[in-house]
């Protein structure tokens, strides 16, 4: 019992409109970035269905509509997707490089409707401008499919690489075939399966996006709950699990570890003096200059208004008030333009490494934060050392 092509296609009409239904439902759950991916795909969902609408009315609609407009729009649907996946990339569209094939298509499709009719030749035009089209929606995807990689592109990337498979054999099939191909609604076994499989390819596709939005709605979930949203630093809670790491592997290994407690001098006094938008501004200046003079084993927590906590591995006490100096220069050689004003701020840092069977993080930290408090007594701007807190005046 063969498959009925026709209605093939008009099934995979309706899943094109229950998937566009089921994303402008989805849409209000998504950041901003994510809802215009998802708009891009929308608009591909709507033009896929308008296509296969028109092609399973072969024979029964003008070949304008059902052959040259049909083929079109199945394209243009597809340059949606495409560009609905570099949005979410962050890619540069290039829109130009997938409209081509479009355009190109349609000329062809009409020459070798209206004026050269041919059934064969439009096959070949239609599948090479598919896999034009096709082979740069995989271009954002390239190396999500090694181990690991995120679910949903590797979903999008399969389907895709399938679809180009099947397309080629079909064209291929067709071409060098000992009997002349039929037409579109042809019940041959290669031009049913293909058909059959473009029209299911949507649905695996959208549902790979799907996932992909999800994964990313994850992934902003644990960032926020692991960094600092204003500088990007570790929040508080993620910086408290990453230092008892940290204490214990040196614990562990016996090996030297010492922490920094970064204040911004005058905080208040920025804030008040030019804005809070300035005051985030110095922070977020703050944490870069800070990056710039670590190494990537360290790290930087942002643990109050203006206080960061940078944890060095493996560095005794000596090495980390270089450490410290080299950070505090770094801030206070350069002034913040902000606007149109010039903002000068100054760090004043406390050092504190890890006693000799230390166990104790927070008690740790609160030396430096004693240090740094030193440092503040001292005249600002300075940095201090725990093991030198007594030679520090009240």
């Amino acid at each position: 019992m063969s498959l009925d092509v026709r209605t093939v296609v008009l099934l995979g009409s309706l899943m094109a409109a229950a998937l566009a239904l089921i994303l402008v439902c989805a849409q209000g759950r998504y950041a901003r970035l994510l809802r215009e991916s998802m708009t891009l795909w929308v608009r591909g969902l709507v033009t896929l269905l308008l296509a296969q609408v028109l092609f399973g009315l072969r024979d029964v609609a003008p070949d304008l509509l059902s052959i040259v407009l049909a083929n079109t729009l199945m394209a243009a649907a597809f340059v949606g997707f495409a560009l609905g996946l570099r949005r979410f990339a962050g890619v540069k569209p290039q829109a130009w490089l997938l409209w081509l094939p479009v355009v190109l298509m349609a000329a062809a499709m009409y020459v070798l409707t209206a004026l050269y009719p041919n059934y064969l030749a439009r096959m070949v035009v239609f599948s090479v401008g598919m896999v034009w089209i096709l082979a740069l929606m995989l271009r954002p995807l390239v190396g999500s499919l090694h181990r690991g990689g995120p679910v949903g592109q590797q979903v999008v990337m399969v389907s895709i690489i399938a679809a180009i498979t099947i397309i080629l054999v079909r064209m291929m099939v067709l071409v060098l075939g000992p009997a002349p191909a039929a037409g579109l609604l042809d019940n041959s076994l290669v031009n049913t399966a293909a058909l059959a499989y473009m029209s299911v390819a949507p649905v695996l596709i959208t549902v790979g996006f799907l996932l992909m939005c999800n994964e990313r709605l994850m992934d902003d979930a644990v960032r926020l709950s692991t960094l600092d949203a204003l500088t990007g630093a570790y929040s508080r809670r993620a910086l408290t699990d990453l230092s008892e790491r940290a204490l214990a592997e040196a614990r562990r290994y016996r090996r030297p570890l010492s922490v920094l407690m970064v204040d911004a001098d005058h905080f208040k006094q920025v804030n008040d003096t030019y804005g809070h938008s300035a005051g985030d501004a110095v922070l977020v200046e703050i944490m870069s200059r800070l990056k710039a003079s670590l190494r990537t084993e360290d790290f930087v927590g942002r643990i109050g208004g203006e206080e960061f906590l940078v944890v060095l591995p493996a560095t005794p006490e000596e090495e980390a008030l270089r450490v410290a100096s080299r950070i505090r220069e770094r801030i206070a050689n350069k002034t913040l333009v902000y606007g149109r004003e010039e903002i000068p701020f100054t760090v004043s840092i406390g050092v504190a490494e890890r006693d000799p069977g230390e166990a104790n993080i927070d008690l740790l930290i609160k030396r430096a934060d004693d240090a740094m408090y030193a440092a503040k007594r001292a005249g600002r701007n300075r940095v201090f050392a725990a093991s030198a807190i007594n030679d520090v005046p009240d």
